[in-house]
């Protein structure tokens, strides 16, 4: 039952007290489950429904909608690449991002360069889908910030001083601006987002349907890195089961 993440209920209770007693192991092993398993049940933030739906499109809808958990403020959008004039594949494109994101991109200066990454696998119980991230590099931190956050010591509470008590002394250097959830120390994540092909042109036609929303895009330099973890094969095609399959591109002509 364990095992299989059946929970114990009053008639199965009863069953195994008549045969073994109140003190045998067997029951109380199963009080320990009945205890316990309703708590672990509800205890992912990420709560999927009990059948895995075996479209590639809704799979590809919960695993941007947990991918893109760490910001509340994160909005999901469903593209269709037969939209745009110039598109190759007849695809639908899963993308996420949330305002913070938009503000980050904006903020990025004329001709930095930006990388198209992946196809890095995610799974959902036992069935795996391809997702890609649009990435920055890190910004570096001045010299005076550096210092600071060296110097500081967050588990150290000794020299904590009272505002009640009119013992707190800011200054502008004191103020450290709290990077984002997206800001991490490898890169700044921009968006994210999962394609029905995993090719070339639905890759290209992502960022098209991002321009729109983000027109600092067409300032920048976009590097596609799509080096898969799993190798170099072939596109994923729309099929019951989600296939890893992804094809190494570097070409930026098109854009």
């Amino acid at each position: 039952m364990e095992d299989n993440g059946v929970c114990p209920d009053a008639e199965t209770d009863a069953m195994v007290l008549n045969i073994f007693g109140r003190h045998g192991f067997p029951t109380k092993k199963l009080r320990r489950m009945t205890y316990w398993m309703p708590k672990f049940k509800n205890l992912s933030p990420w709560a999927l429904p009990e059948k895995i739906p075996t479209s590639n499109l809704e799979v590809a809808k919960l695993a941007v909608q947990r991918m893109g958990s760490v910001d509340p403020a994160t909005e999901m959008e469903i593209f269709q690449t037969s939209e745009l004039r110039d598109a190759i594949d007849d695809t639908w494109i899963v993308s996420g991002q949330s305002a913070t994101q938009r503000e980050l991109l904006a903020k990025l200066q004329e001709k930095k360069t930006v990388f198209v990454e992946g196809a890095f696998p995610i799974w959902l119980r036992r069935t795996s889908i391809n997702y890609f991230i649009l990435r920055s590099d890190p910004e570096p931190l001045s010299e005076e910030d550096q210092k600071q956050r060296a110097q500081f010591d967050y588990d150290d509470v000794s020299q904590l001083r009272s505002w009640i008590l009119g013992q707190e002394n800011l200054t502008r250097k004191d103020i450290i601006i709290e990077p984002s959830v997206h800001e991490q120390e490898d890169g700044t994540i921009l968006a994210v987002a999962v394609t029905g092909t995993c090719s070339k042109d639905s890759l290209l036609s992502w960022i098209r349907f991002l321009e729109k929303k983000n027109p600092n895009l067409a300032n920048l330099s976009i590097l596609f890195a799509t080096n898969s973890p799993l190798g170099e094969v072939i596109p994923a095609i729309e099929s019951s089961v989600p296939v890893n399959t992804v094809k190494k591109i570097t070409d930026t002509s098109d854009l």
